[in-house]
């Protein structure tokens, strides 16, 4: 009796590069082509028995299933990650989640996840890769402006596999912080004589957050006899009306700033003396 693969077509040919047949006993056995689970879960051959007597031949197809092993590691959908959470957030609130694939089966194929090295401000989810966070974080201070922690996945196989991914985790500004007036108490001495429409003064503020959280509007909300002054909203003081020293020699002006959301606590006193 002799064996043989039939290859008749070209799906044969290819598989002959992965299993062998012994001629004289018929004993199928792998070939030269590593086999790879992900490329083929299994193999259909038609196998051919000849009686070398009396030339008679039969055929059969075999399956051939391929049983996966843990070979593969998971791979992340991105090649680094990067959250934001707005500063003040309670703890608990959700980040961001990453998220990892393994192409192998079973236990190989499932994920979890985990910080290394632990992190005292994040948690992730084992199962689902959310990121959240463990207490309420504050932008003014320098050390949680932003974070840099590393995620890993790890698949449930035997001889488990795992990778690892950075992800930045940036604190945005809210606009708890007001418009600081610094000094709070200006004096300022005018001529008469100065023309209508003259800037006389600036006015600037301090403010802790960022970007346009800092930008302020200024307002005199007091002192301001017959309209003698005109404040515009970026800080400038103008003549508004002719001065006359006979008239007014003096006036207390009270100026407040305003981010969008807070006021400046104290407002700022400026004493214009008229010369």
């Amino acid at each position: 009796m002799r064996y043989q693969i039939l290859s008749d077509n070209r799906k044969v040919q290819n598989d002959r590069e992965y299993f062998n047949i012994n001629p004289d006993t018929g004993l199928i056995t792998t070939g030269g082509k590593v086999i790879d689970y992900e490329e083929h879960s299994v193999f259909r051959m038609q196998f051919l028995a000849k009686d070398t007597i009396t030339d008679l031949i039969s055929t059969c197809l075999v399956l051939i299933n391929v049983t996966d092993v843990n070979d593969n590691s998971p791979i992340f959908g991105a090649a680094w990650y990067e959250g934001r959470v707005l500063e003040n957030s309670p703890p608990n609130t959700e980040v961001l989640r990453v998220h990892a694939h393994d192409v192998d089966t079973g236990d190989g194929g499932k994920v979890t996840y985990f910080i290394d090295p632990s992190s005292p401000y994040f948690t992730i989810d084992r199962d689902t890769g959310v990121i959240r966070t463990t207490q309420t974080f504050d932008r003014e201070n320098k050390d949680q402006e932003r974070f840099l922690i590393t995620c890993v996945a790890r698949n449930k196989g035997n001889s488990p596999h795992e990778r690892k991914v950075g992800v930045e985790i940036i604190v945005v500004d809210d606009n708890d912080n007001g418009p600081l007036f610094s000094p709070t108490a200006y004096s300022l001495d005018v001529k008469e004589d100065v023309p209508v429409g003259k800037v006389v003064y600036e006015f600037t503020v301090k403010d802790s957050d960022s970007g346009a959280n800092t930008k302020a509007e200024f307002y005199i909300s007091d002192g301001n006899q017959a309209h003698a002054f005109h404040l515009t909203t970026e800080g400038k003081l103008v003549v508004d009306n002719k001065l006359d020293y006979e008239t007014t020699k003096e006036y207390k002006l009270e100026i407040i700033a305003m981010d969008g959301r807070r006021t400046s606590q104290p407002p700022a006193s400026l004493t214009i003396k008229v010369r």
